[in-house]
């Protein structure tokens, strides 16, 4: 799942993140999420979070703040790749 690029969804109703299968498609679980997976989903809907799927503001500050830290670490890292684990913990 390391890639060259941020890979995040918004979402507006995400009820179909409680089925299994939609769940391990963003935060691992299947054989295909190394290289087909999602650093983070923000869903407007939710009310938990689960690991990288994130409740998103209604002014988007939590996305906002993690596409900067995205852009910041193109910026500085010329492109490196971004780990599983971006954004790193604050």
């Amino acid at each position: 799942m390391d890639q060259g690029f941020w890979s995040v969804a918004l979402v507006i109703d995400g009820d179909f993140f409680r089925l299994d299968k939609f769940e391990k498609m963003v935060n691992g679980g299947t054989e295909i999420f190394p290289r087909c997976g999602w650093h983070q989903v923000y869903v407007l809907s939710l009310e938990t979070e689960v690991k990288r799927i994130i409740r998103l503001e209604r002014n988007f500050s939590n996305f906002r703040a993690d596409a900067i830290a995205a852009m910041r670490h193109f910026e500085d890292e010329k492109g490196a790749l971004f780990p599983t684990t971006f954004p790193f913990a604050a």
